[in-house]
């Protein structure tokens, strides 16, 4: 909150947390630029053994792919145009591919000196970018993350492979057939999200992610005048949505995702309780509790 003498309110705990993480993203971009500067020093000279080699180019790997999440970041924290929320998704899939196969990273067990070692992106590191989106103060940008994250934009696979589950034709596709609804706004781009990186399993998204984040930011939308009805340019084509009819086959697809997990069978029974506990009934909407029990 700014006042108008430009001072900042710091007495309330949204402004706290906004000052918070806009501290923690200025240290954490210090700590990258010295941890590369460093990585430089240790380049191998010539002649030098191919482990030592790998082991820079696994540091300097790191290093990127954590300057690239400080930069969305600090775009999502601090943007709310949606022309330049947009750019962002590519970067994203990047980083949930990383997430999914930290093994990319490995420099085949060999020991790295620890200043060199900087920690893999993990599942909590991308939902604290995705929770900037999809609880924005502002609708139309959740309505933007939502359809981006559930319609498998975002890097995190939106249908379930046929390993996951044994219906290959219930649940690999999952056609949504439906009218054209009145969008609320539009966003016109000149070409469609194209990345080389694969998108991250479905089973990475964790329960409270869902639970906390992705269903609270669908049922802020309900009976608001954004709406849940989006239309997008991709490609020269012009797209029209509903998040309802995504966020429906994402529950459905998760539940599959979780029924066939073989490492953890608790997790299904953690979504069920949350769904239909009473915590979520009392605090959101009959239109958001009724579509989640239809998933």
């Amino acid at each position: 909150k700014i006042y108008g003498d430009g001072l900042f309110d710091i007495t309330s705990p949204e402004s706290r947390d906004q000052l918070l993480r806009r501290r923690c993203s200025h240290i954490l971009r210090i700590l990258l630029e010295y941890e590369r500067v460093v990585v430089s020093k240790k380049a191998p000279a010539k002649g030098s053994s191919q482990e030592s080699g790998n082991s820079d180019d696994v540091a300097r790997k790191l290093v990127d792919l954590w300057t690239k999440y400080v930069l969305c970041f600090e775009m999502l924290e601090m943007e709310i145009e949606l022309h330049l929320v947009d750019q962002v998704w590519p970067t994203l899939i990047e980083l949930c591919a990383a997430c999914k196969n930290p093994s990319s990273f490995d420099d085949g067990g060999k020991e790295v000196e620890p200043i060199l070692r900087l920690p893999s992106i993990v599942w909590d590191d991308i939902a604290s970018v995705l929770s900037l989106v999809l609880l924005s103060d502002a609708p139309t940008m959740r309505k933007l993350g939502l359809f981006r994250f559930l319609g498998g934009y975002a890097g995190i696979e939106s249908t379930v492979t046929a390993k996951e589950s044994g219906t290959v034709q219930n649940s690999v596709t999952e056609s949504v057939y439906m009218k054209n609804p009145k969008a609320k706004y539009k966003i016109k781009k000149k070409t469609g999200i194209k990345t080389s990186a694969e998108p991250a399993p479905l089973s990475i998204v964790s329960i409270g992610f869902v639970v906390d984040v992705v269903i609270r930011s669908y049922d802020s939308l309900i009976g608001t005048k954004v709406g849940t009805n989006i239309q997008i340019d991709e490609g020269g084509k012009l797209i029209s949505e509903d998040v309802t009819c995504l966020l429906k086959t994402f529950m459905s697809n998760y539940v599959k995702t979780l029924a066939t997990a073989e490492e953890d069978n608790c997790r299904l029974s953690s979504l069920v309780s949350a769904v239909f506990g009473s915590k979520l009934i009392d605090t959101h909407k009959i239109r958001t509790v009724a579509l989640l029990y239809r998933s």
